[in-house]
Protein backbone atom coordinates (compact mmCIF):
# COMPACT_ATOMS: atom_id res chain seq x y z
CA UNK A 1 0.00 0.00 0.00
CA UNK A 2 3.00 2.29 0.15
CA UNK A 3 4.63 4.22 2.94
CA UNK A 4 2.72 4.86 6.16
CA UNK A 5 3.25 7.57 8.75
CA UNK A 6 1.97 6.11 12.01
CA UNK A 7 1.75 7.03 15.66
CA UNK A 8 2.07 4.28 18.22
CA UNK A 9 1.44 3.64 21.87
CA UNK A 10 3.08 0.89 23.89
CA UNK A 11 0.97 -0.64 26.64
CA UNK A 12 2.28 -3.03 29.25
CA UNK A 13 0.49 -5.78 31.12
CA UNK A 14 0.82 -5.31 34.89
CA UNK A 15 0.37 -9.04 35.50
CA UNK A 16 3.26 -9.84 33.15
CA UNK A 17 5.79 -7.00 32.81
CA UNK A 18 7.61 -8.79 29.97
CA UNK A 19 4.58 -8.47 27.66
CA UNK A 20 3.71 -5.38 25.64
CA UNK A 21 1.00 -4.51 23.18
CA UNK A 22 1.51 -1.81 20.58
CA UNK A 23 -1.33 0.18 19.05
CA UNK A 24 -0.71 1.94 15.75
CA UNK A 25 -2.84 4.78 14.39
CA UNK A 26 -2.70 7.22 11.50
CA UNK A 27 -3.79 10.85 11.59
CA UNK A 28 -7.42 11.19 10.46
CA UNK A 29 -7.91 12.31 6.88
CA UNK A 30 -4.38 11.46 5.73
CA UNK A 31 -3.26 9.08 2.99
CA UNK A 32 -1.76 6.94 5.77
CA UNK A 33 -5.20 6.54 7.36
CA UNK A 34 -6.64 5.45 4.02
CA UNK A 35 -3.82 2.95 3.46
CA UNK A 36 -4.05 1.58 6.99
CA UNK A 37 -7.80 1.07 6.52
CA UNK A 38 -7.08 -0.79 3.28
CA UNK A 39 -4.59 -3.06 5.05
CA UNK A 40 -7.15 -3.75 7.77
CA UNK A 41 -9.80 -4.67 5.23
CA UNK A 42 -7.40 -7.01 3.41
CA UNK A 43 -6.49 -8.73 6.68
CA UNK A 44 -10.16 -9.07 7.66
CA UNK A 45 -11.04 -10.56 4.26
CA UNK A 46 -8.18 -13.06 4.44
CA UNK A 47 -9.07 -14.04 8.01
CA UNK A 48 -12.76 -14.47 7.19
CA UNK A 49 -11.94 -16.62 4.15
CA UNK A 50 -9.60 -18.83 6.19
CA UNK A 51 -12.19 -19.26 8.95
CA UNK A 52 -14.94 -20.15 6.45
CA UNK A 53 -12.69 -22.68 4.67
CA UNK A 54 -11.80 -24.33 7.98
CA UNK A 55 -15.48 -24.48 8.99
CA UNK A 56 -16.48 -25.96 5.61
CA UNK A 57 -13.78 -28.63 5.88
CA UNK A 58 -14.85 -29.59 9.41
CA UNK A 59 -18.53 -29.72 8.41
CA UNK A 60 -17.76 -31.95 5.41
CA UNK A 61 -15.68 -34.30 7.56
CA UNK A 62 -18.46 -34.55 10.16
CA UNK A 63 -21.05 -35.29 7.48
CA UNK A 64 -18.90 -38.08 6.07
CA UNK A 65 -18.65 -39.69 9.52
CA UNK A 66 -22.44 -40.10 9.72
Amino acid sequence: VGDLELNYEAMDFPANPEWFMFGYTAEPGTPSEERLTLLGSLAATTSTHHTQTTHDTQTTAQQQDH
